[in-house]
């Protein structure tokens, strides 16, 4: 049975949620980009012996929504050659079962819709020893 005490401290507590929502911004969505870099390092040989040398290559996410950007591992200068060849990027949305490959060029960066969620990228030559594997969240 409610006594007019708790009846009105629960009109109380209503009334100061009801207000307080009223009167707060709602927050809104920002596209802030995100540089992800990824967990397992790219190795590959790097001279005629055997000299392993190794990077961790990076995606970029949250300039569009479910959307993964690639970018180019040598850009282009004024004045210089762009750099030949390509490498391939094995992408798998973990939440949807969603996947492909990319043919990206090394002195360009690539944007794929990936959807949103949980996303896995690999890095391949063909001529690595360790492919550069990332786990990244997309919004």
């Amino acid at each position: 049975m409610w006594s007019p005490r708790r009846f009105l401290g629960a009109g109380v507590l209503t009334v100061g949620v009801v207000i307080g929502v009223a009167m707060c911004p709602i927050p809104q969505a920002s596209a802030t980009s995100t540089m992800n870099t990824f967990q397992v390092p790219f190795v590959m040989n790097c001279s005629t012996f055997f000299n392993p040398c190794s990077f961790n290559p990076v995606a970029i996410t949250g300039e569009v929504p479910g959307t993964v950007t690639f970018p180019a591992l040598y850009p282009t200068e004024p004045g210089q050659p762009n750099v030949k060849g390509s490498y391939y990027m094995h992408w798998r949305n973990l939440g949807t079962g969603t996947a492909g490959m990319l043919v990206l060029p090394y002195s360009e960066a690539v944007s794929v819709f990936t959807g949103a969620g949980l996303v896995t990228a690999s890095m391949t030559t063909g001529f690595e020893f360790i492919a550069g594997t990332g786990v990244f969240s997309v919004p």
